[in-house]
């Protein structure tokens, strides 16, 4: 039998901590306001990954910096979206 650490441990309960914080393999909505109007959408964080839908439009993106604070990355990416669907 093997036994894990004191350090083992408080590393999995960091890194759990961590993964909830991320809200990792949920769904999140949010919403932005852009000239007076709000749009929704939502995000999912997936193996380092994000994506941000709104309707049937959706946008994918490395997490890279942005994997403390994802939700300010799902905002630029919701801007895109709306921006995309003006023109």
């Amino acid at each position: 039998m093997t036994y894990i650490g004191t350090n083992e441990v408080e590393f999995v309960c960091f890194v759990i901590k961590f993964m909830k914080k991320l809200n990792y393999g949920n769904e999140r909505s949010f919403s932005v306001i852009k000239d007076g109007k709000v749009y929704k959408g939502e995000y999912l964080i997936d193996h380092e990954m994000i994506i941000v839908s709104c309707g049937f439009e959706k946008k994918t993106a490395a997490l890279g910096g942005h994997a403390i604070e994802p939700e300010i990355l799902a905002r630029v990416l919701l801007l895109e979206i709306i921006k995309e669907k003006d023109k």
